[in-house]
């Protein structure tokens, strides 16, 4: 530090020895004490220099961490501007999804309303065509009652309504001589009214079934129950189609003999109920299962 003063040495020096009035002793005292104070001077002056110089790389180094800074900042904004203009255009893009989502659920919705409505009618029409066919029988079993009211009353038949059915019970009092296979004339007139409503229900069908009881049949060509009984239906369902005209379509022929009893088989009134015909009438199982599909189909 001291290097950059080295002439100025010199001339104090040189003045030491131009002058001629002060003496050589106290002439160098007085160099010596200026050179002191002068060199004491510079060193402070060069001590500030230094801290002024190291103050001013501090200075330097902040502005340039402080410019690094503020560049990364303003890379980090300019980041962040462009993730909040890509969020700004995914937001842009999923409520545009979430309203075409909407509007098509929005469509299935009222499709779905739609379809519950046509079901709900579909049900409604299948509850009401079902009550319809129940009435219907309802109806039917009331006008043969009413058509059979007489007989009813002696005793020599009998009307029986389930829901999906009627059955008719007549007596073998009422059809047959004992032991015969042969319709009595006085049955005619009943079977008459029997096929006379039963040809203003082109949907209803009739189902023939002979019962007997467990005894001897009384007929040597027909010994066992069930043949002796399917003959007597036989004959029944003979003379409603050939002299009253119902359908044979409408008819089928069935037998149970001694094995469907309504009463013990052990006393005489037992046995007397045990030997009938029934006439079960209901709708149409083929007409009815197509209807029914048919309905169905809507469901």
């Amino acid at each position: 530090m001291n290097q950059f003063f080295k002439p100025g040495r010199f001339i104090l020096v040189s003045l030491i020895f131009l002058s001629s009035c002060i003496s050589n002793k106290k002439h160098l005292e007085q160099i010596t004490a200026l050179n002191q104070d002068f060199y004491r001077e510079l060193d402070a002056l060069n001590s500030k220099l230094s801290i002024a110089n190291h103050q001013i790389d501090s200075l330097r180094i902040a502005l340039a961490e402080k410019r690094g800074a503020n560049e990364a900042l303003t890379a980090m904004q300019d980041k962040l501007m462009f993730r909040i203009e890509e969020l700004e255009d995914e937001l842009e893009t999923t409520t545009e999804k979430a309203q075409n989502r909407s509007a098509t659920l929005s469509q299935e919705l009222q499709k779905r309303e739609a379809l519950i409505q046509t079901k709900e009618k579909a049900i409604s029409d299948l509850k009401e065509w079902i009550n319809s066919n129940d009435a219907s029988l309802a109806a039917l079993a009331l006008q043969l009652t009413d058509s059979l009211f007489v007989e009813d009353s002696l005793g020599l038949a009998n009307i029986n309504t389930e829901k999906s059915e009627i059955a008719i019970t007549l007596s073998e009092e009422l059809l047959f001589k004992s032991g015969a296979t042969d319709l009595k004339t006085e049955a005619l007139p009943t079977l008459e009214k029997i096929a006379a409503i039963l040809n203003t229900q082109p949907d209803k069908v009739m189902f023939i079934v002979g019962h007997t009881d467990n005894q001897s049949t009384g007929n040597r060509n027909l010994k066992e129950s069930l043949d002796f009984s399917a003959v007597r239906a036989a004959k029944v369902m003979h003379s409603l189609i050939q002299d009253f005209g119902v359908a044979p379509n409408q008819l089928t022929l069935g037998a149970r003999g001694e094995y469907a009893p309504r009463a013990s088989n052990e006393t005489p009134e037992g046995r007397t109920q045990n030997r009938r015909i029934e006439l079960i009438i209901s709708k149409n199982q083929a007409s009815l299962l197509r209807d029914l599909k048919r309905r169905m189909d809507k469901l």
